[in-house]
């Protein structure tokens, strides 16, 4: 880049850095959270598992028809429906007997 092509500022530009989906909307709500919302924790690892197609189309399909209904909420990413599952699934009451209908069904 020549001297020419360059802009002059006394303000510090930040280096352009790739964000996810809901980092972007975390950056949206301004690190406002909604009542009821809790604060995501630091703490965070990859999962990579293996599901039935049939789950996959259902998992993607309920984040689209999410994003329509409500149209200026935050995009609804598939791991925040990952979270939430295993959220409820950790509240469950009686989660040997879920697992046991799950496994004979």
């Amino acid at each position: 880049m020549s001297n020419r092509e360059q802009i002059r500022t006394s303000v510090p530009l930040a280096a352009p850095r790739r964000a996810d989906t809901a980092a972007r909307a975390a950056d949206l709500l301004g690190g406002h959270n909604l009542p009821g919302c809790q604060e995501p924790s630091a703490g965070t690892c990859k999962l990579t598992t293996r599901v039935r197609t049939d789950q996959l189309d259902w998992l993607q399909e309920q984040a689209r028809t999410y994003h329509r209904r409500h149209p200026r909420a935050p995009k609804l990413t598939i791991e925040e429906l990952v979270r939430l599952a295993i959220d409820q699934l950790r509240e469950a009451p009686h989660l040997d007997n879920l697992i046991g209908r799950y496994r004979c069904g």
